[in-house]
């Protein structure tokens, strides 16, 4: 009797077990399935991007086509919001927007479809910059170049010792983490001056150094003739907000 029951009560719990887990797989299926359909890509859903400049150069106008009662947002690469709304009908017009870089994403979303295109500016546009200068960073310290949400890319520098004489090394590590285009490392983006003004040549090894989305990457900044004055390292391109600068010591 002992033994039928014991019996009896294996098969209910093996059965108990067989159904649990048939169930969390159930669970599981259904997941993954919402979560591919709410990521489903569709680049046809944004097509026949426009983007032109105005007379004065002052602003732009952005015309493209999608799916009526798609939502859309348009920022620039610095995460500045430009316009949010609704689609009316397929074809969408926006005027007077004035990014802060030469960049812009266009996003659209439809019942779960989504398309997001980074879209460049013609140069005819003048940005607009800040005459209010950045605070330079000590070395030794990380700089986080920050949008309106996240950190986009960062730079530490690190003074190194050369052996020749009026020359000094830096060190300058950078991590890509969320900016949409490649962090241009090469020398023309950099300017060097000391303490009384005067420019410092700089050489960047390696010469062509670009660091990609998600990407880290290493450059040596070789300078002549500073001697042991103090000089400000400014690394600028016309897609930042402000310049980044480093006291070099």
């Amino acid at each position: 009797m002992n033994s039928k029951h014991l019996t009896k009560r294996n098969k209910l719990g093996t059965l108990s077990i067989f159904l649990l887990i048939s169930i969390v797989f159930i669970f599981l299926s259904i997941s993954l399935k919402e979560r591919a359909i709410s990521n489903t890509n569709d680049d046809s859903l944004l097509s026949n991007v426009i983007v032109q400049t105005s007379t004065t150069g002052s602003n732009i106008s952005v015309k493209f086509k999608s799916v009526a009662g798609s939502t859309y947002t348009i920022s620039d690469i610095n995460e500045h919001q430009l316009a949010q709304g609704k689609l009316s009908s397929n074809r969408l017009v926006l005027n007077n927007l004035q990014p802060t870089s030469y960049w812009i994403v266009i996003k659209v979303t439809k019942n779960n479809i989504r398309a997001k295109k980074l879209i460049s500016i013609p140069k005819s546009y003048v940005l607009a910059r800040s005459s209010i200068t950045r605070k330079p960073t000590l070395m030794g310290t990380t700089f986080r170049y920050v949008g309106t949400q996240h950190t986009l890319f960062s730079m530490y520098a690190k003074q190194s010792h050369s052996a020749k004489r009026g020359e000094r090394i830096v060190l300058l590590t950078v991590q890509n983490n969320d900016y949409r285009i490649p962090v241009d490392l090469s020398a023309h983006n950099f300017s060097v001056s000391n303490v009384h003004g005067a420019k410092v040549k700089l050489v960047a090894q390696p010469a062509d150094c670009k660091v990609l989305r998600g990407k880290k990457r290493k450059v040596v900044l070789l300078l002549s003739g500073i001697d042991n004055d103090r000089a400000v390292i400014t690394y600028d391109t016309p897609n930042l907000i402000l310049p980044i600068s480093f006291i070099l010591d």
